[in-house]
């Protein structure tokens, strides 16, 4: 079966004094699992779901494994030069290195067809990443009147540098499996690879924000100017030459946003927001991979109304954000599929959420949304009007928390996820309800408080298909599991 195996020792450090805010945290962390592959790319000529395998079933053989290990540093600080100035830094960097990848399709997952026979596979590989960023900025304080600014300025900078495997060989097949018996391991798996770059980018971006106050009325009016370069390396190891491919972009996206408060349990909000993801590659799921992804657009609007009665706080929200698409298109002659940006991904949804108190040992929270996601102008609108990828059109959530004494919590929780589309809806992913049951105790350790807590994830052991956001991703459904965790409070 699974293992995991995992350390980490981490440090915060706080330093306030009457003008300034000083906060350091550094960390470092080491975690393995083994045999812990559960994710599927279902053939492109499937018409139907395989068999849902039993949750207890093993997927994984001798050599699977994701061994990583990094550290991390952040600082920050605050500084008030006066009533009417402030000043902030902010510095951080993380260090991700993926030692080993000893998985199907090289970290993609198992390739399935509709029977449920499993292509069982492995190749080596690891992807160290390093992130880096700064940001500089100040807030001035001021009164126009009756009105109240709190304006930000920031300049921002951040890097990400990411390397890929080489030198690790083909695919290999090491065996034969279907999702009923599982994997029966024939070969043993491939270990020796190097890295080389395979993607940097640098984002520089400002920021300008005014928060402005009036009686019952708060107005957000701001704007982000993003500047990134993104370079995609691809390799011919024939001839020994390399091809950096770019990807530069650049755009103003503005934020504004109104929150009204009729009464002092009221608060009726919309706003609107845009924003950029970097260029990024396409991942090893796809037929080609290492090909550089322009820069995806997000824009939201949202509009809610926030309730508090008593200990409890409903939230009612409707939302339509409209993104950059990207799909899987099928290629004669090719197994995987290839990765394309096409048309938008419009969400349009409501969320009803409640959190808080029903009465002094009884806490609740939860929420039911309705989502209604199409693609949209997609080229020559092959795909218009089909669900996106992976989004189900009813989910919810509701826990019941009870404490019968200070020292005692019990929890219990029901998560619903309707039916689903993969292969722009040629396949639909049946929808399931699971239950989770858990409890936690207070107590010390000498003078040191703690936490024991033992938790029951898909209770009734129920089993079932994932859908991911991936074209024709699916995952098994992980089985009745216990975790029991002890928290020290120094």
């Amino acid at each position: 079966g699974t293992q995991i195996d995992g350390q980490g020792i981490f440090a915060n450090i706080d330093h306030k004094s009457e003008n300034t805010s000083d906060n350091l945290f550094i960390g470092y962390r080491n975690f393995h699992i083994e045999r812990g592959a559960r994710w599927f790319i279902l053939d492109k000529n499937a018409t139907k779901l395989p068999p849902v395998p039993d949750g207890s079933t093993d997927f994984g053989y001798d050599g699977m494994i994701k061994a990583t290990h990094g550290w991390l540093a952040v600082y920050n600080h605050e500084q008030k030069f006066n009533e009417h100035w402030d000043g902030f830094f902010n510095f951080g960097m993380q260090r991700n290195d993926l030692d080993q990848n000893v998985m199907p399709n090289g970290g993609s997952g198992f390739d399935i067809d509709e029977n449920g026979v499993i292509n069982v596979t492995a190749k080596p590989g690891g992807t160290p990443q390093e992130y880096y960023y700064w940001q500089l900025g100040t807030v001035a304080h001021y009164n126009t009147g009756a009105l109240q600014h709190d304006v930000t300025l920031s300049y921002n900078q951040a890097w990400r540098n990411r390397k890929s495997a080489y030198n690790n060989g083909k695919v290999v097949t090491v065996g034969t499996g279907d999702v009923i018996s599982g994997i029966h391991q024939t070969t043993a798996v491939p270990t020796e690879f190097d890295t080389r770059w395979n993607n940097k980018t640098r984002v520089k971006s400002y920021s300008l924000v005014d928060y402005m106050t009036y009686d019952k009325w708060n107005v957000v009016l701001g704007v982000h100017r993003h500047e990134a370069k993104s370079r995609g390396y691809t390799y011919d190891d024939k001839l020994g030459t390399v091809k950096i491919l770019p990807s530069d972009y650049e755009a103003t996206s503005p934020t504004y946003g109104l929150i009204y408060h009729p009464n002092i349990n009221t608060s009726i909000y919309a706003s609107h927001s845009e924003n950029f993801d970097a260029g990024s590659t396409v991942n090893t799921a796809y037929q080609n991979y290492g090909d550089p992804l322009p820069a995806l657009k997000t824009k939201q609007n949202e509009i809610g109304v926030k309730y508090q009665q008593n200990d409890l706080l409903w939230t009612l929200a409707y939302y339509d954000i409209k993104q950059d698409n990207l799909i899987g298109v099928p290629k004669d002659g090719y197994k995987k599929l290839f990765q394309y940006k096409d048309g938008e991904a419009r969400h349009k949804g409501v969320e009803l959420a409640v959190n808080g108190k029903l009465t002094d040992k009884w806490n609740i929270f939860g929420g039911i949304s309705y989502l209604n996601a199409k693609q949209e102008k997609t080229e020559k609108g092959q795909y218009d009007g089909k669900r996106v990828n992976g989004t189900s059109e009813w989910s919810g959530v509701l826990g019941l928390e009870y404490n019968p004494n200070e020292q005692w919590s019990i929890l219990g929780r029901a998560i619903y996820t309707g039916r689903t589309p993969i292969k722009n809806e040629d396949i639909w992913v049946g929808g399931y309800t699971i239950f989770d049951l858990g409890a936690t105790y207070k107590t010390h350790f000498g003078k040191t408080p703690a936490e024991l807590s033992l938790m029951c994830n898909n209770l009734f052991d129920k089993d079932y298909w994932m859908a991911s956001r991936g074209a024709n991703w699916i995952y098994a459904s992980l089985p009745r599991t216990f975790t029991f965790t002890a928290k020290l409070h120094f």
